[in-house]
């Protein structure tokens, strides 16, 4: 797949922010780290710490709310004018973004991954002076990782990153909130994107500019199986493929556990764009169907959602398909179901609309 003419591209990084242990937004650097190249023969512990780590909350099912790119939004106004990103929405006072969609990368690899997954996607959109915001919703319950393998790939990602590019701190208490997050600017077909994704490291003395400087980290049960080889190019390459895709990020390192011993006993750096290679050639999945489906599923968002209005929030989901002989056939005609909701939730909370779009109480 061509970057440049199919699927995501014309990225830009506008800027950064991090979240705390509590996964409130900061808008400093405190998590930003940097790749450094592990041993060739490394034997990392992951549950080295584990018994300081503070795991986020799992119950329940909740919207992954979109107010920290708002936020960001919010303290970084001038460069967005600047950029001609922010504009004036008409003669009055009344500001705009000139962006079609706003989104956490997460609910937008979702969508992507719809074109090859068969599994229930539910968000929810405002629409206001022509940009829909959207926000994901999943079962917290079932999407996070279990200990110890929630703990591991953060553990992992210590093991083979630094604050300064330096010797990583192995030692240092380790928060699943605290993550470091890129706001970033993307196009797919005629559709524009404003949207955060978690930046696990930098090559520091990279020439590229963000995002070609960014370094994925991942870890992944060893392929000594040939089972769990099939999986890991059904399933995996497929989710990490569309988070980096959609980010504009190209390397990504690889780290092999051992899950009788829960170390790490080797690494490997892959290439984002090789991932579908592995997947098309045995028919398990094909990017460019995903990229066509998502341009649909994207086009169904702007056709249903009939009112510009801040304060309207519309519940869109896709139905769970059983997988049947014309599986490829019911995914390309997936459509959103839709409904006002009728609770006083909204997106846009009343700060933004007064702070940053400058609607008049």
């Amino acid at each position: 797949m061509a970057s440049n003419d199919v699927g995501f591209h014309d990225h830009v990084v506008l800027g950064t922010f991090s979240t705390d242990e509590d996964q409130n937004y900061c808008n400093d650097l405190r998590n930003r780290r940097f790749f450094v190249e592990p041993d060739d023969r490394p034997n990392f512990d992951l549950l080295h710490g584990i018994d300081d780590y503070v795991d986020r909350d799992h119950s329940g099912v909740q919207p992954t709310s979109l107010t920290p790119v708002l936020e960001w939004i919010r303290d970084h106004q001038k460069e967005l004018k600047e950029k001609g990103i922010m504009k004036p929405a008409g003669k009055g006072p009344e500001m705009k973004l000139d962006v079609d969609f706003v989104a956490r990368r997460g609910i937008l690899a979702r969508l992507l991954r719809a074109g090859n997954d068969a599994e229930e996607v539910d968000l929810m959109v405002t629409r206001y002076h022509g940009t829909y915001y959207l926000e994901g919703v999943k079962d917290l319950r079932l999407n996070e990782a279990p200990q110890p393998l929630g703990f591991g790939g953060k553990k992992f990602q210590q093991y083979v990153t630094s604050v300064d590019g330096g010797q990583p701190d192995i030692d240092q208490p380790i928060y699943a909130s605290s993550s470091y997050y890129s706001i970033t600017k993307g196009k797919c077909g005629d559709h524009t994107f404003l949207f955060s994704g978690e930046t696990v490291a930098e090559r520091k003395d990279a020439v590229e500019r963000p995002p070609m400087n960014y370094v994925d980290v991942k870890t992944n049960k060893d392929l000594s199986e040939y089972r769990l080889k099939q999986n890991f190019i059904r399933y995996k390459t497929l989710r990490w493929w569309s988070q980096n895709h959609i980010s504009g990020v190209s390397d990504i390192v690889v780290g092999w556990r051992d899950d009788k011993r829960n170390v790490v006993t080797s690494t490997e750096m892959m290439k984002n764009e090789d991932l579908p290679n592995k997947a098309v050639g045995q028919g398990f999945w094909d990017p460019e169907l995903c990229v066509s489906n998502f341009l649909s599923l994207v086009a169904d968002i702007r056709k249903k959602i009939p009112d510009d209005d801040p304060s309207a929030v519309f519940c869109m989901g896709l139905k769970k398909l059983e997988i049947r002989r014309d599986i490829r056939r019911q995914l390309k005609a997936r459509r959103f179901s839709f409904r006002r909701k009728e609770d006083d939730y909204v997106i846009l909370k009343d700060w933004y609309l007064r702070d940053v779009l400058k609607v008049p109480e």
